[in-house]
């Protein structure tokens, strides 16, 4: 039985090989001998109780935090874990609602207490964290609806219950659950509901039609069947999650690039947003990366994988300008070790392109997943970052609103003064006719008679 290597410079390597061990021998062989003798959807439930397994036995406990209360609760009929740091540790009225990953088919929201926890206490607002349904019993856009009727539940209305100001809302998250704030932004934007003051992205998912690039060939080449995440994985969920068979041959289909027709590999959308051309030099420059041309479509394949897939709600890369520009701040975070990365930095490119205030960070010897794994300087790093970018955000908002209330003072000094002004030219004396100045009922001045 063999264990493939790590990449020898791969942040937190020595948790990691441990865990390469642990996934390989209780999740990925036996996974791959389930789905050989049964199907796809048998390996999930079978690698759901892994995960189970291993979160009760071998994870740790959150620390419980004095500072931090945690509840469950619902929004618009959906469950949710908030968390709600007390009056000491409470920075500022603005709030967080994370969507956590885990391929849209693993995971629970208890799962990231501890990153929630973090999050709450490093920010100092409250986390709203949704327990959406998963794929494969629910799929798109099963998950994707929970995520947005709990955005608009709470920036509606149930913010006051928590002492939120809704206009200092950020949507995050994790891999699928990036895909998921993505969408939760452009969807605000394309309704002009104005709820949304940013969005974090985290390693997102937000295409799914391009297996050749050079994140893809450097997986390949590089930490192949490791425990990070492999192409082969990625292509399961994805099929899963649209409802798509997710047979050997059609993740075949996927990750050979036949999985288009050519009608969508010449849509303007793709045409301009999918351009591994608009990669950063470095990257097309790897030593592992050779370009290589889209092949026919599998007609049949393709029709059905493209209706699917090639919707913004899913693949938010190829929304339309139109519904794009005009949308909130974003923060895009990438990892040199992540079949993702080409896509979310393609994603970035996309945004700033149409002028959305965009920062895109790549974080070299970083890996898919570690933003919520401890252990290492580098995920210190990467959850510091992005908790500042939060609080700036919410702290532009409060400039923008004292801005706001200063115009708004300044305005109603300057009617006080003018109606003090008009007062005093308008006063007039009267004679004992009762008339206004001096003239009286004949007409005639009080001076003339």
């Amino acid at each position: 039985m063999i264990i493939p290597p790590l990449p020898k410079d791969v942040s937190n390597r020595q948790f990691l090989s441990k865990a390469n061990i642990v996934m390989k021998l209780m999740s990925n062989y036996p996974g791959d001998f389930i789905e050989k003798i049964s199907n796809a959807k048998r390996r999930i439930y079978y690698e759901r109780k892994v995960v189970r397994f291993i979160c009760k036995h071998f994870g740790e406990e959150p620390k419980q935090m004095d500072n931090i209360t945690v509840d469950d609760v619902k929004f618009a009929g959906v469950g949710c874990r908030i968390y709600i740091p007390n009056e000491n540790a409470r920075k500022n009225d603005g709030a967080i609602i994370f969507s956590h990953g885990g391929a849209w088919l693993h995971n629970k929201a208890k799962y990231y207490d501890e990153t929630c926890i973090d999050l709450a206490s490093k920010v100092g607002c409250v986390v709203v964290s949704v327990d959406y349904r998963r794929a494969p019993e629910h799929i798109f856009p099963a998950g994707l609806n929970d995520c947005w009727s709990v955005v608009e539940d709470f920036c509606s209305k149930s913010h006051k219950n928590y002492g939120v100001n809704n206009r200092k809302i950020c949507v995050m998250g994790d891999s699928a659950g990036g895909n998921f704030s993505a969408v939760m932004a452009l969807r605000d934007n394309r309704y002009k509901t104005g709820y949304i003051k940013c969005q974090v992205l985290l390693y997102p998912v937000v295409s799914c039609f391009e297996c050749e690039s050079p994140s893809f060939q450097e997986c390949d080449a590089l930490y192949k069947n490791t425990v990070l995440l492999q192409p082969k994985m990625g292509t399961r969920a994805v099929l899963l999650y649209l409802g798509l068979p997710a047979t050997k041959d059609n993740i075949k289909k996927v990750l050979s690039n036949s999985c288009a027709t050519e009608e969508i590999r010449r849509h303007p959308n793709v045409v301009k947003n999918l351009n591994l051309s608009l990669l950063p030099k470095e990257i097309l420059n790897s030593e592992h990366y050779t370009p290589k041309p889209h092949p026919p479509p599998d007609k049949e394949f393709a029709e059905m994988f493209s209706k699917a897939a090639f919707n913004p709600d899913f693949a938010p890369l190829f929304s339309s300008d139109e519904e794009t520009i005009g949308m909130c701040d974003a923060m895009i975070v990438t990892c040199q070790y992540d079949v993702l990365r080409d896509e979310g930095i393609l994603y970035a490119k996309k945004l700033k392109r149409l002028g959305v205030n965009t920062e895109w960070k790549n974080y070299d010897k970083a890996y898919h997943g570690i933003f919520t794994i401890k252990g290492c300087e580098l995920q210190k790093q990467i959850f510091d970052d992005v908790a500042n970018y939060v609080v700036r955000k919410f702290n532009e908002e409060d400039e923008v609103l004292k801005e706001k209330e200063g115009k708004k003072n300044d305005s109603k000094s300057l009617v006080k003064d003018i109606s003090l002004e008009s007062e005093k030219n308008s006063t007039h004396h009267l004679d004992d006719s009762g008339y206004e100045d001096g003239t009286s009922s004949s007409g005639r001045s009080s001076s003339d008679s």
